[in-house]
């Protein structure tokens, strides 16, 4: 005989299993929360699938097909009371190609793209601890799909990563900051790299100035490079400029200027002027990019695009890429 707690848990698993494949074929805002077991508990999956076809820029570059998204997201939430919620993310990215791995035959498998644990409390400040992007990962105002040759900025281009990182998140009005640090140092047998970095921006008159500040050690014995930017963005424009000091004493400059424009209801038009300068290479590279991207008036999260994109380095032809991308 079946007791009748065992009907109860196998109704539950059925309705829970119907949730998940309902929410596989149906809208993916109505999708995006799997369990919700109605006492502070909930199981909530994002997407970000993205697959374009794409020539890059350079000599003699073929059309390929690029997945250059493949990303599903896996969200726990305990609603703790008194303005606290814990929560868990994990993220898997299946982009072939590069989750290739020795273990695998030359197979594609799947890939930890982020993995954290945090506390939200006062409803505008969390905490998390684990794998994911770094608070300089905030800074710039880049607005390509794909790069053009030049570096999206200074703190991209050192590191916008980290797997053993505590981040602080705060969100006072106008003002936002946020701090994180990579634990890796910390450690007597790391030979890993380690850094600190801070990014603040505040709103005022309708502009939103922004300053960012990295100090970056490739192993706790190196000396620092430092990475510092400002940036300014009104209405839909935007400029950025960052520096990395090498502890080498040699430096790399890079500033964006973009802007994002609303055409129609469901248009939108970006287009960018990147430059590099690195005390390292003999000349600067200055790189542009101009896009379209068209959102369906009845789902916004599926998307047509297009980009085109182009450098001044030598013996070089304009690349250019056309895909579509949903998100839940």
């Amino acid at each position: 005989m079946i007791s009748k707690s065992t009907l109860t848990l196998r109704t539950k698993m059925k309705a829970l299993s119907a949730v998940f494949v309902a929410g596989a074929m149906c809208n993916p805002v109505t999708a995006a929360t799997i369990y919700d077991n109605g006492k502070g508990l909930t199981y909530s999956l994002k997407a970000d699938w993205q697959v374009q076809f794409k020539k890059d820029i350079g000599d003699n570059q073929d059309l390929q097909l690029d997945y250059d998204d493949l990303e599903l997201k896996n969200v726990i939430t305990y609603d703790l009371g008194n303005g606290m919620k814990a929560f868990g993310e994990v993220h898997f990215s299946f982009d072939p190609g590069a989750n290739t791995d020795a273990n695998s035959g030359g197979r594609d498998t799947a890939r930890r793209e982020e993995a954290f644990l945090g506390l939200e409390f006062g409803g505008n400040q969390t905490i998390r601890v684990g794998q994911l992007n770094t608070a300089g990962d905030e800074f710039g105002v880049e607005q390509a799909y794909e790069k053009v040759g030049v570096a999206e900025d200074g703190f991209e281009d050192l590191k916008d990563m980290g797997f053993r990182l505590t981040r602080y998140d705060g969100n006072f009005g106008p003002l936002s900051v946020v701090a994180s640090y990579d634990l890796e140092e910390e450690s007597e047998n790391a030979g890993g790299d380690s850094w600190f970095d801070v990014f603040v921006s505040y709103k005022v008159a309708g502009v939103k100035f922004a300053v960012a500040y990295m100090d970056y050690q490739a192993s706790p014995s190196a000396d620092s490079d430092e990475v510092t930017g400002v940036s300014a963005s009104w209405g839909p424009v935007g400029v950025d400029y960052s520096t990395i000091d090498r502890a080498n004493d040699t430096e790399k400059t890079i500033w964006n200027v973009a802007g994002k424009f609303k055409v129609g209801p469901t248009g939108t038009v970006r287009v960018g002027i990147d430059n590099e300068d690195d005390d390292a290479l003999t000349d600067d590279v200055t790189g542009w990019y101009t896009s379209y991207t068209y959102q369906f008036a009845s789902q916004k999260n599926v998307s047509l695009f297009v980009e085109l994109g182009d450098n001044d380095r030598d013996n070089t032809s304009m690349g250019y890429l056309f895909g579509m991308q949903i998100k839940m």
